[in-house]
């Protein structure tokens, strides 16, 4: 701090008035952030370690500050995705192959592009209180390129460890009974898969904010979870685990109380629209908590990168 305050004591008029002219625009701009209804929240403020329940109360504080926004956007991409869903079922009935496969290229865009948009909403309410859901979507398909080639590669890498598990499978079976190499198969197999879930766990948070290609944001996820990926683990399964809890009570609630199809889908999209809410913004939060964690950042300095 001396050191700063001597470097900025040696400069000229010119460059001191330049910089007291920056310091008053950021303030200006914090107090602009301010009045729209932006997040100034302390539960944003910076933190020198990656804390799991923190994450948790983080996210769950900024889905209720625009809750209208995150539910609606959550209902959307919930809507066309069981569209998608329908209509590749009645066209590829009688092939099963062809209804996973393609319900895998198609739902790998959605969901990315969902997930690009809760990031965009979130920083741009943290910018400058705007919870344009248009804009969001506008800014996520910007990006839909490098994030759709991120996901792809994520994607041909977990079919890799696929085919390792089970050539893995078959060499155990020489040796182990059938149950047992299956067993061994998929263990590994999901062990591996979710290593590399908890790596890029922030991949589209890092294209989204930081404006680089898919496979550099893989290699910035990586950098960002190093020494974080058991935390990560847990933000990351906890959550899920809760969500296909309550996805299993209500169905089994809904079963009891009719066989409508259409009652049960409203009720079910319906009863889990908090919960995926809630899930889906949990990667921005914790993609914020490590830059802060790691490289001391604020969230005016994340802010400033949409800018």
């Amino acid at each position: 701090m001396h050191e700063c305050l001597i470097k900025r004591e040696e400069m000229s008029y010119p460059q001191r008035e330049t910089l007291a002219a920056g310091d008053q625009l950021k303030k200006m701009r914090n107090l602009q952030r301010t009045l729209k209804g932006a997040f100034t929240m302390s539960e944003f403020k910076d933190s020198s370690e990656f804390a799991v329940l923190s994450v948790f109360i983080r996210a769950w504080t900024v889905m209720w500050k625009k809750p209208e926004f995150f539910l609606g956007i959550t209902l959307l991409y919930s809507v066309i995705q069981d569209a998608v869903t329908y209509m590749i079922k009645g066209l590829f009935e009688s092939n099963m192959v062809a209804q996973d496969l393609r319900k895998i290229l198609l739902s790998l865009p959605l969901s990315v592009i969902f997930q690009a948009v809760i990031t965009y909403a979130i920083f741009m309410l943290l910018m400058e209180g705007c919870d344009s859901m248009s804009e969001s979507i506008k800014r996520a398909a910007g990006r839909a390129v490098p994030l759709i080639n991120g996901s792809v590669l994520m994607f041909l890498c977990l079919i890799l460890i696929s085919i390792a598990s089970s050539v893995l499978m078959r060499i155990s079976g020489i040796f182990f009974p059938t149950d047992a190499a299956l067993t061994i198969g998929t263990i590994i197999y999901v062990i591996l898969g979710v290593i590399l879930l908890c790596k890029w766990f922030v991949y589209i948070q890092a294209c989204i904010i930081e404006r680089i290609g898919g496979f550099d944001s893989l290699c910035r996820s990586s950098e960002l979870t190093n020494g974080y990926r058991l935390k990560i683990f847990v933000v990351f399964i906890l959550p899920l685990c809760f969500t296909t809890i309550i996805l299993l009570i209500a169905g089994f609630v809904v079963s009891l109380i009719t066989e409508n199809k259409l009652f049960v889908y409203i009720f079910s999209t319906l009863i889990t629209l908090i919960p995926l809410a809630y899930v889906s913004i949990i990667p921005t939060v914790a993609y914020y908590s490590l830059r802060a964690a790691k490289e001391n950042l604020t969230p005016d300095d994340l802010a400033d990168l949409l800018e």
